[in-house]
Formats: structure tokens, sequence, C-alpha cells
């Protein structure tokens, strides 16, 4: 009896193991809510400064709230800059290119008695870039967090909204006292830690 228990502890833990993971998928778009900002910049690049880039945080599905790792439908810079672009539409005529560098973009979700409260955060730098060379031009984080019986279905919704949020950060600063300074772009290839 006991060498049954163990072969069913042995088979089950094989199989577990040798499943491909699965992943919850966000889209950023379609968006067809958010009108165009009027700004005068245009976002020329999105540089993911990431360290860990195989996902965007963790999700929860099933009646059981089963964790699993949550990414975009299209590569991380590719759907970002799809959202950008139509929020800020990339007309470079009389306007000035930045680079947005991304650092972190992290989404949760946490189960409590009742409701279940979906968070997403963001870090991510301004940069110039001037010929091969990057000017930082100032570092802004974002957070939303909201309350619901189930927050699974709106990650698009806090991700784009803390996007959002950051650049407009950005133009709300006083573009004369930002300290401009040149910055290494070197990315570790293993996380530090």
């Amino acid at each position: 009896m006991r060498n049954l228990i163990y072969l069913i502890l042995l088979l089950s833990f094989q199989f577990g193991f040798s499943q491909d993971r699965e992943y919850h998928v966000v889209e950023l778009l379609p968006n067809e809510t958010e009108a165009a900002e009027n700004v005068d910049f245009y976002i020329a690049e999105i540089i993911d400064n990431r360290i860990y880039k195989d996902n965007i945080g963790v999700s929860q599905k099933g009646a059981f709230n089963r964790k699993v790792l949550t990414k975009f439908s299209q590569p991380f810079t590719d759907e970002i800059d799809a959202y950008i672009k139509t929020v800020f539409e990339k007309d470079s005529i009389n306007k000035e290119p930045i680079v947005i560098r991304i650092n972190r973009l992290l989404i949760s979700e946490h189960t409590g008695a009742f409701k279940e409260t979906g968070k997403a955060l963001i870090n991510l730098d301004v940069l110039q870039k001037i010929d091969e060379d990057y000017l930082f031009m100032g570092s802004y984080t974002a957070m939303r967090e909201k309350n619901s019986m189930d927050v699974t279905r709106k990650h698009d919704d806090r991700i784009r909204a803390i996007l959002k949020d950051c650049i407009m950060q950005y133009v709300a600063a006083d573009k004369d006292s930002l300290e401009s300074r040149p910055i290494n772009m070197d990315q570790p290839m293993e996380p530090v830690i």
C-alpha cells in the first residue's frame, strides 16, 4: 500500500512539472474609449528594461483562484507601442521624439472574503535620444487598484491607465526645471539578486 502511494505521488509530480506553463493573456487593444491626447512630443522608441521579461505578473483563474502567470498577446514592446500610438499619436511634424524605458510593469490579484483586489504598478523613465546617447529626463511611477468580484478581466484597463498616468505626469512636469543628464543604457545580463 505504501509503495502504491509513493508511485501515485511520483507520477503526480512528474505530470505536474512536465506540463507546459499556462498563461493568462492580456490585450491592450482594441481601445475605443480613450481620446487621443494633444501633446508636443511623440514616442519614438520603447525600451523594455524589466529584469524578468517572461511575464507581467500573476492572475487568478477558475473557481479556486488558481494562480497563473500573465503575459501580453504580443511581444511586450509591440503591445505597449500599439496602445501608445492610439493615445499619443505619432505625428512627428513639429513634435519632439522621446523614448520611454519601462523598468517595471507588474499586475497582481489578492482575494479577500467577498471581493478581489486587482493592482497594476509601473515605473518608467523618459529619455531623449541624441545621436547614440540617451539623456535622462525623469522617472515616473503610477499604480491603480480596483476591488471587484472578478478583477482578472480588467487588467487591461488598469495597465492602460497607469501607462497614461505616467506619460501625463511627464506632460505636467516643468520641462525647464528637468535636469537632463546622460544615462548608461547597458543592461545586466542576469538579475543582481
